[in-house]
């Protein structure tokens, strides 16, 4: 998931509430052309209630904040219920309070069980989560570190080589 998802409904002519937004997620598709199934209207609830969304549910993705926007689309992310969720340039253009907004719906998703995966050129922007961090330095592994003080003793990980296009 990366700062992109919400273009493609920035950029279109459609009005698309949040819950067909999310409905569409449910079936892997960006727009909800069918009738939902009860177990897709407890997912809807259930993604609404962990990111923030259930007020929004009726709002076209349009009208949105850019910060309501980007829950939106985790919401999306999170309606298949995936064990990971990858995330890229993520708090990329928001704003500090949206930036902790966002990290507290981030944190609520990974105390739900769901790992997360954070890709940024702004680390300090990241949400205050136990992160195992890995710095790539010229295609390759410079760190490996615990980013908070009482992160878990986490045990070595094998020496990747990142190689980088020619």
């Amino acid at each position: 998931m990366g700062p992109d998802a919400e273009a493609f409904y920035l950029t279109r002519d459609w009005a698309v509430t949040v819950r067909d937004l999310l409905l569409g997620a449910a079936r892997g598709e960006r727009l909800n052309l069918w009738e939902a199934t009860p177990a897709e209207e407890r997912r809807v609830a259930d993604v609404a209630a962990l990111t923030g969304l259930g007020a929004l549910l009726g709002r076209d993705v349009r009208t949105l904040s850019h910060g309501q926007r980007r829950r939106a689309v985790l919401g999306a992310a999170l309606m298949p219920a995936p064990e990971l969720l990858l995330l890229d340039e993520f708090t990329d253009g928001l704003s500090g309070e949206a930036r902790a907004e966002l990290g507290g719906v981030i944190a609520a998703v990974h105390a739900s069980g769901v790992s997360v995966v954070l890709a940024s050129h702004r680390p300090e922007e990241a949400p205050d989560l136990p992160w195992r961090t890995l710095s790539v330095q010229d295609g390759r592994v410079e760190t490996t570190l615990p980013t908070r003080l009482d992160a878990p003793d986490w045990p070595a990980l094998p020496s990747p080589h990142c190689r980088t296009a020619a």
